[in-house]
């Protein structure tokens, strides 16, 4: 859920606005995250004062954040920056235990589609990042966003990646709509 300080940095318009919000609350935040706390530290500002770093273009500050929830930002000021396969490595970086490692597949599928670079983001996001709660739809999702490849196509990746759930796959809607677009 997306709330208030989440766009916080937007809402101080300037970057020397957002740059000082982000200076009051910054050492307050690496203090809860310095803490050996069993669930880590939590300070409400933090969501402001990262979207303050943000928008007040402090890069460097954002980079060394170590969870999904935070490090998406640190995603953004790479790819601000151009630096793509940098902000790749950076997303990747985070994946783990208890991280949300199909929304990482889904920025980094982002990231290459938005660089005309379809065939990567196919072959290593793709699958994990349009996975949705039914065959079908992960079908459709998978063929929608990748156009260029033909769905008969789509369809055997998809088979090849899902061992023991082949047959699910090859009925019904699904085989009919790969026959119809191949």
């Amino acid at each position: 859920m997306v709330g208030l300080p989440d766009h916080w940095g937007e809402l101080c318009v300037t970057p020397e606005r957002a740059s000082r919000w982000a200076n009051r609350y910054i050492e307050v935040v690496r203090l809860m995250w310095s803490l050996d706390l069993p669930r880590g530290g939590h300070f409400k500002g933090t969501a402001a004062c990262l979207s303050a770093l943000y928008a007040a273009g402090r890069h460097e500050d954002l980079l060394n954040l170590q969870i999904w929830h935070d490090r998406h930002r640190g995603v953004r000021a790479l790819v601000a920056q151009g630096k793509i396969a940098a902000a790749v490595r950076y997303a990747e970086d985070t994946r783990g235990l208890n991280q949300p490692n199909g929304r990482i597949a889904m920025a980094c599928e982002e990231i290459l589609l938005s660089e005309c670079l379809w065939r990567e983001a196919y072959d290593q996001y793709a699958f994990e990042a349009n996975r949705h709660g039914t065959y079908l739809a992960t079908f459709r999702a998978m063929t929608s966003k990748y156009p260029q490849i033909e769905p008969k196509a789509v369809l055997g990746d998809l088979v090849d990646r899902t061992s023991g759930d082949e047959g699910k796959w090859c009925r019904g809607e699904i085989s009919r709509a790969s026959r119809r677009s191949g």
